[in-house]
């Protein structure tokens, strides 16, 4: 399955499947507004990334401050319609690392989530 400005993604589970729904039913209905931080259309698409140490057993975190937890990297779209390359260039400007291999072209992820407003 295939969403424009997203790429493929194939759902291991239920969970994974109703995700991927609500994500591309998101992006359908708003178009390239999904990308951007319109705060009237109730969401917006970020990309983030997992990065692996070269065994692949650890890793590489970093802390959210406004939401006070660990997460992977990444970011907002901010109105560039290619999460890929969003969540390539968000490892890359919060690591500092020099090089990132990517290890597959697919999605390996989706998680909708609600952020708590602020101040809460």
């Amino acid at each position: 399955m295939q969403i424009d400005g997203i790429g493929r993604f194939v759902p291991r589970d239920a969970r994974d499947g109703e995700e991927w729904g609500r994500l591309r039913d998101f992006c359908a209905r708003w178009g390239l507004a999904a990308f951007s931080r319109d705060p009237f259309i109730g969401g917006h698409v970020t990309g983030s990334a997992f990065v692996l140490s070269p065994d692949g057993r650890s890793v590489l975190l970093t802390h959210h401050a406004k939401l006070d937890r660990w997460l992977q990297l990444g970011g907002h779209c901010d109105g560039i319609a290619d999460a890929r390359f969003v969540a390539m260039k968000e490892a890359y400007e919060e690591s500092g690392l020099a090089r990132i291999a990517l290890l597959s072209p697919d999605v390996f992820d989706v998680d909708i989530h609600e952020i708590p407003p602020r101040g809460t």
